[in-house]
């Protein structure tokens, strides 16, 4: 009789980001064993390891140890740069790739937040011009006449009226 043994090897989670200048990069472990990170920078064929984490305990390359955060099970790189753009890879110790990321670092002045920012200029520019606009109104409104009719004097009014106060077609006198 013969015994035939197969190691079932699952493949790892492979994963395409794409984020913005200065947002923060977030990449889950799957696992809780230990595992060591690699970078590789597009045109790069060598990696560079990043970090190892056993548990709560992490040793990370000292170009990245202010901008790198462990919580939980989860891979952080904090404020991310254009040159952060490229392959993460992440490994169990004994080699078994658990996941693979591939992150792209757009320019803030390419994304939706420059233009929202944009925009937001063009409205404070409304702003100006709408206020411009009335003040040149009432300069013009002050010292350009306009022909306003003045109210003649009735011919059916009496002094005594003037006197006492009386209304006269809604004018007090």
């Amino acid at each position: 009789m013969t015994l035939c043994r197969q190691l079932l090897q699952p493949l790892p989670d492979q994963s395409t980001l794409e984020l913005e200048a200065e947002q923060h990069l977030r990449m889950d472990f799957y696992i809780s064993d230990p595992v060591i990170i690699t970078f590789r920078s597009p045109g790069n064929s060598s990696s560079m390891q990043l970090c190892t984490v056993d548990g709560r305990v992490k040793q990370c390359h000292p170009d990245y140890q202010d901008r790198l955060r462990i919580v939980d099970n989860t891979f952080m790189l904090m404020d991310v740069l254009l040159s952060d753009s490229g392959i993460y890879t992440v490994k169990e110790k004994e080699g078994v790739t658990v996941r693979i990321s591939n992150v792209t670092i757009k320019d803030v002045h390419h994304s939706w937040k420059w233009k929202e920012g944009y925009c937001t200029g063009f409205g404070h520019g409304s702003w100006a011009v709408g206020i411009g606009a009335l003040i040149v109104g009432v300069l013009l409104g002050k010292f350009i006449p306009s022909p306003v009719s003045r109210r003649r004097e009735s011919p059916h009014s009496h002094q005594e009226d003037k006197e006492n106060g009386i209304l006269l077609n809604g004018i007090k006198r």
